[in-house]
């Protein structure tokens, strides 16, 4: 469990490849999971919630069907390919600028 983070490279591929998320809430985490909608989150620094949301997660069969499901749907926003066209745009706008 992170204590900050930007955007995980582990979330993003946990959920393109089906497995359930539970991971604590900060940084870039809280873009990419919604509580209970396509992951679990749990408290920085918070051990005993943590091992709850895993708990729960690992309990519920129909919470991991669900977080799977709205998981690969959320997940495409950040696919590599579209990552990958955002930041040529960027580098293109920004050199379009005339800015160094």
């Amino acid at each position: 469990p992170s204590l900050t983070e930007g955007t995980p490279n582990a979330v993003l591929e946990a959920m393109s490849l089906r497995v359930p998320v539970v991971a604590t809430g900060v940084g870039g985490v809280l873009d990419l999971i919604h509580d209970g909608h396509n992951g679990l989150l749990a408290p920085a620094a918070n051990p005993h919630e943590l091992a709850v949301a895993m708990q729960r997660m690992m309990s519920s069969a129909e919470l991991r069907a669900e977080c799977i499901h709205q998981a690969l749907t959320s997940s495409s926003e950040y696919s590599p390919a579209l990552q990958r066209q955002r930041l040529v745009a960027a580098y293109d706008a920004a050199f379009s600028n005339g800015t160094p």
